[in-house]
C-alpha cells in the first residue's frame, strides 16, 4: 500500500512479501491456538 516504491515493481519482491506473510499467519496460529484452547475455561 506503500506508494514511494511504484517505480521499483519486483515480482520478486512482492512474493517475498507474500510469502513472510504466510509465514507469519502460519505461526501466529500455531502459537496463538494453543494460547487460547489453553486459557479458554471448557
Amino acid at each position: 500500500m506503500s506508494r514511494y516504491k511504484t517505480g521499483h515493481k519486483q515480482p520478486r519482491f512482492r512474493y517475498s512479501v507474500l510469502a513472510r506473510c504466510v509465514a507469519w499467519a502460519n505461526i501466529s496460529v500455531q502459537v496463538l491456538f494453543p494460547l487460547a484452547v489453553t486459557f479458554t475455561p471448557v
